[in-house]
């Protein structure tokens, strides 16, 4: 129950802070991460448990099914080429700033993970930059190359991130080979997208059912994702395609009621996804607060040794909590990391890239690696509680 207050609890809030962005003319996702910024910095606010997966397919499919719903296809068609290369050359350039420049801060830091952050980082959101740039009296092309961009710049991301791990866990990299996996990744989500767009599409000028035809239109961008992702290919663009293939059709298969109810209905869902999405990204702050009272973030595996002041009995309890929580995201990270590593060698010794007993050589070593990593952060954890107790 505890949990259902506490989203209740945090939509009320998104719904006021909103309001609050319309009165005084700023974008509301700014509004939004503020606000949570300022929820997290109260003391004694219970935290919100996130799973990054679940968040990532509940929310990003129909952010980004509504945001290519609304863009106009004669448009994106004719600035593809530059669209194109602001969401892969843009976001390239981008992880590889931020990686050479992790590199540089910290040198121990191997360079399959400096690109790995750098890929998490480098894609713009689009629903941060629709509402930006809704604000601004700029050129409708302009206007129309952001948008388009930020459509799908997540699926760069997104490719770049899984070829980071496979360095990280292979030791390996090949450029020859990571293009053809990008160029397939992204033509098979385009693909997928644009059939199952098509097939929503004949199958709604069958219904003639103003509700039926909503729900299927809430299921499509989900299933274009899901279909996707285990198909092995980019889920973003899959959304993408099937969204700009549903908003092209959309006079000739949808009446006008439909239509005016779809947009009212998506309209709402993704404004209370947006809600979600940026007030989490705010909440995030106290446990950056957190880490700033004693402890720091979890480098090469291991907690950062940091002076600690004298201590009361209560704050030793408090921070060794701490400690205890940090351990165990760095286990479930490195656990997480674990499986797409596996899942990748699974999906390589499928399309006959490696034999199994390849498959099997490299199974041990990434398990083998694993039980490196889980040891240095209990190492690390038990360092720190001693140092705890000593203050």
């Amino acid at each position: 129950m505890l949990v259902v207050e506490l989203l209740v609890a945090l939509f009320a809030a998104a719904v006021v802070l909103a309001w609050l962005a319309r009165r005084v003319r700023v974008p509301y996702p700014i509004a939004l991460v503020l606000g949570g910024g300022a929820l997290a910095l109260v003391p004694g606010l219970p935290r919100l448990p996130v799973d990054p997966n679940l968040i990532l397919v509940i929310v990003l499919p129909p952010v980004l099914y509504q945001a290519a719903l609304l863009t106009s296809w004669r448009d994106f068609r004719a600035n593809l080429g530059t669209i194109s290369l602001l969401a892969v050359g843009l976001v390239v350039a981008t992880t590889v700033a931020v990686a050479a420049t992790l590199k540089w801060l910290v040198p121990e830091v191997p360079w399959a993970a400096a690109f790995a952050l750098g890929a998490i980082v480098s894609p713009p959101d689009a629903v941060a930059a629709t509402a930006v740039l809704s604000r601004l009296n700029m050129p409708r092309r302009i206007v129309t190359i952001l948008e388009g961009e930020s459509l799908v710049n997540d699926a760069s991301g997104l490719v770049l991130y899984r070829l980071a791990v496979a360095a990280v866990l292979t030791g390996a990299f090949s450029i020859t080979q990571a293009t053809v996996q990008f160029v397939l990744i992204a033509a098979g989500g385009i693909v997928v997208g644009v059939a199952l767009g098509r097939l929503f599409v004949a199958i709604h000028r069958q219904l003639g059912d103003t509700l039926v035809e909503i729900v299927l239109s809430l299921v499509l961008p989900y299933a274009a994702y899901l279909i996707a992702e285990t198909a092995h290919v980019s889920g973003v663009l899959a959304v993408v395609a099937a969204g700009l293939v549903r908003g092209r059709y959309a006079r000739e298969a949808f009446s006008p009621e439909a239509r005016i109810v779809a947009q009212s209905v998506w309209t709402v869902v993704v404004f209370l996804m947006n809600c979600f999405v940026f007030i989490l990204i705010g909440l995030q702050i106290g446990a950056i607060r957190e880490a700033g009272l004693g402890l720091n973030p979890i480098t090469e595996g291991q907690l950062v040794r940091v002076p600690v002041p004298e201590l009361s009995e209560e704050r030793r309890v408090e921070l060794t909590k701490i400690a205890h929580k940090y351990a165990e995201q760095a286990r479930v990270a490195v656990r997480n990391v674990r499986r797409d590593g596996m899942d990748m060698l699974k999906r390589m010794e499928k399309d006959h890239k490696i034999s199994e007993d390849e498959h099997h050589v490299w199974s041990e070593k990434v398990q083998q690696l694993t039980d490196s990593h889980i040891k240095k952060i209990d190492e690390g954890l038990a360092q720190k509680e001693k140092e705890i107790l000593q203050v």
